[in-house]
């Protein structure tokens, strides 16, 4: 039962958490570009439905297989609350990237930009982050007025791990990605392998990369919280 809870509010927090960025993008687009004949209402209603569906089913799944790897005896070192993060990311993630490339990239209009939409990514990730941070954080120890600055420290010195292990996986995996970008190495793995393939690759790989954040995050904070319970 007390699983189911966290679980659910996981999802709500991670669907809270993706509107509001997701708003903000779409919105410096409209006021870039709203003099393009683009399918602004289809774009809107599409942004409002998957953004918060693609939040919760992230902050749902995440944590559903952290409640999942806490009840594993064996094999502490792969079921984790890291591992278990990049899991339901990975999951989480595939139908909104098969979504963005098939639905968004059809559109003839400029590119929102790589920038913006990390810079979007980001936020989202890290108010996500912070709350479940916090949640960790009481559910080891009593509640304390500086548990929303130790969360964001925490999801900072998690950034920073996830940062480096990203770049060193994409310079020894995808070099050519680190060298033109991933807009350009996207587009051209679309025309090879096709757009579902590709978006829902990329959904996964970029769901594994924040699920990641998110794992570490929550690990740091249950150690913390141990390491401090009174």
């Amino acid at each position: 039962m007390q699983d189911a809870r966290t679980v659910r509010r996981a999802a709500w927090l991670g669907a809270i958490a993706a509107v509001g960025p997701a708003c903000i993008l779409l919105g410096w687009y409209y006021v870039q570009h709203q003099a393009l004949p683009l399918p602004w209402l289809q774009t809107v209603l599409i942004t409002i439905v998957l953004a918060p569906f693609t939040g919760a089913a992230f902050g749902g799944a995440v944590r559903a297989l952290i409640a999942l790897s806490d009840r594993c005896a064996r094999g502490r070192w792969l079921a984790n609350p890291i591992s278990a993060g990049v899991a339901g990311g990975a999951i989480a993630s595939v139908v909104a990237g098969i979504f963005a490339v098939a639905v968004f990239g059809s559109y003839h209009g400029p590119y929102a930009g790589s920038l913006e939409i990390t810079a979007m990514t980001v936020v989202a990730c890290a108010s996500l982050a912070t709350l479940l941070a916090v949640d960790a954080l009481r559910m080891h120890r009593a509640p304390r007025g500086s548990d929303l600055i130790v969360a964001s420290l925490l999801v900072i010195l998690a950034a920073v791990a996830t940062a480096v292990v990203t770049l060193i996986a994409a310079r020894l995996l995808a070099p050519s990605l680190v060298r033109d970008g991933i807009f350009l190495y996207t587009k051209r793995l679309a025309l090879e392998a096709g757009g579902i393939r590709v978006g829902g690759a990329l959904g996964a790989i970029v769901g594994a990369i924040v699920g990641l954040h998110l794992g570490i995050t929550i690990q740091l904070a249950r150690r913390f919280a141990a390491s401090r319970p009174t």
